[in-house]
């Protein structure tokens, strides 16, 4: 009879250390549980902060997507207005350069017009008209009025009437 109860000892020692590292086991495993269980909330937590930013990013950037195609828009606006402006300017140049050849035309015509009409007057005047042809000073001709003068033309005062400014 000796043998059975050093047989339930055995059994009790091996039923013993099974139990001690099956608990060991399994606190092990608890306890890794946890630490998954707190990592997973912080990944949550972090993954929702994440999602936040994107969405604000996303935001942004449709403003941001807004804001450049109006910036693009004004640019191409302002394109064209300095290409029209320059298109004016150019314009007004020539129109300058020609009516200065023209006035410049005007005057040497009128200059070589000038002597000319004096000459033939003074030989078909008779003798005592022409020493008084002599003694009077030749007219000179009109002042052609600068670009600063006031015109009081009929375009500047449509100018005028219309508020367009003059061309400085």
């Amino acid at each position: 009879m000796s043998e059975v109860p050093e047989m339930r000892n055995q059994q009790w020692e091996t039923t013993q250390n099974t139990y001690f590292k099956l608990s060991r086991a399994l606190r092990r495993s608890k306890f890794t549980e946890t630490e998954i269980l707190s990592k997973c909330r912080e990944l949550k937590v972090l993954l929702v902060d994440k999602a936040q930013e994107l969405q604000v990013a996303q935001a942004s950037k449709l403003d941001d997507d807004v804001t450049i195609s109006s910036l693009r828009h004004e640019m191409e606006k302002a394109v064209s207005r300095a290409d029209l402006m320059t298109a004016r300017e150019l314009a007004a140049k020539q129109l300058i350069s020609e009516l200065q050849r023209e006035v410049d035309n005007l005057r040497s015509r009128l200059a070589a017009e000038q002597p000319r009409t004096t000459v033939l007057a003074a030989a078909t005047a008779p003798l005592e008209a022409r020493s008084a042809s002599v003694l009077r000073p030749i007219p000179t001709p009109p002042a052609v009025p600068s670009m600063g003068d006031d015109l009081n033309t009929p375009f500047e005062e449509w100018k005028k009437a219309k508020r367009i400014p003059r061309a400085r």
